[in-house]
C-alpha cells in the first residue's frame, strides 16, 4: 500500500479486504474504485469490478480453509468437515460475517486443494516475471 499527501487529500492505493474498508467508504471518508472480486459485491454493489474496470487478470480474494495433516483418517475428516458445514450455517456467524462483508461457503476437500495449486501457479508466475527474490 502507498500513501501521497497532497494539501488535505490523502491518496491510498492497494487492495484493501472490504471489511476493513467498507466502514470507511460508508463513512465517505475513503472510496472505492473497485473491488478485485469476479464478480461485484453485494456490499458494494455501485462499485465495477477490476474487470469491467479494464483489468482482466486482476482478480484477488481472501480465502481461509481449514486443512489437516497427511493421512488424517477419512471418518474424522468427514466428521471436521460436516461440524464446519454446519457452523457455516449458523445465523449469528452468518450475521456477524455478512457485517464485515464476508461470503461464506464451503467446498470440497478437492476443490480446496486445487484451489490452492492454482493460487500457487498464480503468484509463482507473477513472482518469477516480478524477478522476486527472497533475501
Amino acid at each position: 500500500m502507498s500513501v501521497r499527501i497532497f494539501n488535505t487529500s490523502a491518496w491510498i492505493c492497494g487492495v484493501v479486504p472490504i471489511g476493513s474498508a467498507l466502514p470507511h467508504v460508508r463513512a465517505g471518508k475513503l472510496k472505492a474504485i473497485a473491488v478485485a472480486a469476479k464478480e461485484r459485491s453485494s456490499k458494494l454493489p455501485g462499485v465495477p469490478t477490476m474487470l469491467e474496470s479494464g483489468y482482466p487478470d486482476f482478480v484477488m480474494a481472501e480465502s481461509f480453509g481449514v486443512v489437516g495433516p497427511a493421512g488424517l483418517p477419512p471418518d474424522v475428516a468427514r466428521r471436521l468437515i460436516d461440524a464446519i458445514k454446519l457452523v457455516l450455517r449458523n445465523p449469528e456467524l452468518i450475521r456477524k460475517f455478512d457485517e464485515q462483508g464476508v461470503e461464506a461457503s464451503s467446498s470440497s476437500p478437492q476443490e480446496l486443494s486445487d484451489y490452492i495449486q492454482s493460487e500457487v501457479r498464480r503468484y509463482r508466475d507473477v513472482i518469477t516475471r516480478a524477478g522476486i527474490k527472497a533475501n
